[in-house]
């Protein structure tokens, strides 16, 4: 992809988690990666439910673009039912159906939805926050879901399912009708392959049961084993620049899930910081800005330092 020539180079990458939910979901919703050319930013998302624990969501993003990972975890694996093939309307919204496209959009931080007359209370504070998901009402009364990520994005990875059996999902499909070709993943999550140039690095990842529901980020996800030192790993194609990655977490389970983050780049894998995400604490995100000087694939790692699963 190449990048663009912007007053602030910098490119934001956002990854979704859930721990015990979406390991990464900040918002904890789904796994993203954006790049973006200002500061750092990052979603939450929450949800509980009784059962397993740990899980993850991420994304990569691109130069002076976004990237989103998001995954999710559940007891034991259940792939859903792959829902009807995406529609794009004429109004630039696109979405599983032509229903939800009336209502599930997305918008850049800081810039209120075109082709909508909003209702007197809808401003520009209420698309503030990066990651975020808004809910906001036109002047006819009708209510939009909006997805808010940064300008630039170049990826949004929303983890469902780890066997990646959906055919979308309606946070993927606003974001890609927003951002267009800029967005470097095509299709909303995937498996690493020798043919990919991003995806799940993982191969024993599991799902959280989520119902089908693929409207909410932080629904679902996908985490790893409990065990110290089990890891959720995407790999994320990106050309040279500066990049923020961010990675949205939310316990589904009343667990305590500690992890470290680590990033490997062609110089070497090193840790950048740490997460964790509670019964007290739903849900958590984590920033970092790193500069790559060429073009390479760099690998976003959650480690866990207890016993519950990334």
């Amino acid at each position: 992809m190449k990048q663009k020539t912007c007053k602030v180079a910098k490119t934001v990458l956002t990854l979704l988690l859930c721990a015990g939910l979406t390991a990464g979901s900040v918002p904890i919703d789904a796994l993203a990666a954006d790049v973006q050319s200002e500061q750092p930013v990052g979603g939450t998302e929450t949800d509980t439910e009784a059962g397993t624990e740990g899980n993850t969501q991420s994304t990569g993003s691109v130069s002076d673009g976004n990237v989103v990972i998001k995954e999710r975890e559940e007891t034991g694996t259940e792939s859903g039912a792959p829902q009807a093939d995406s529609v794009s309307e004429g109004d630039g919204i696109a979405l599983i159906s032509l229903e939800a496209s009336n209502t599930h959009i997305a918008t850049y931080t800081g810039k209120i939805p075109e082709g909508i007359t909003w209702a007197a209370d809808v401003t520009v504070d209420t698309f503030s926050k990066s990651y975020s998901v808004v809910t906001a009402k036109a002047a006819d009364g009708t209510s939009y879901t909006v997805e808010v990520v940064p300008e630039g994005i170049v990826y949004f990875i929303d983890n469902v399912t780890s066997d990646f059996s959906e055919t979308t999902t309606e946070p993927y499909e606003a974001v890609k009708t927003l951002a267009g070709d800029q967005l470097i993943n095509k299709v909303y999550d995937q498996q690493k392959t020798a043919d990919t140039a991003w995806g799940l690095v993982d191969t024993d990842a599991t799902t959280k049961k989520y119902n089908n529901t693929t409207t909410d980020k932080t629904a679902t996800g996908i985490y790893g084993n409990n065990a110290i030192g089990e890891t959720l790993s995407y790999d994320l194609y990106l050309e040279a620049g500066t990049y923020t990655i961010t990675s949205g977490h939310r316990e589904w389970w009343d667990k305590t899930r500690p992890m470290d983050v680590l990033l490997k780049t062609d110089a070497g894998e090193t840790t950048i910081g740490s997460v964790s995400v509670s019964k007290s604490v739903k849900t958590a995100q984590f920033s970092y800005t790193f500069t790559l000087d060429t073009a390479q694939t760099v690998t976003y790692t959650l480690k866990s330092t207890a016993k519950q699963a990334p």
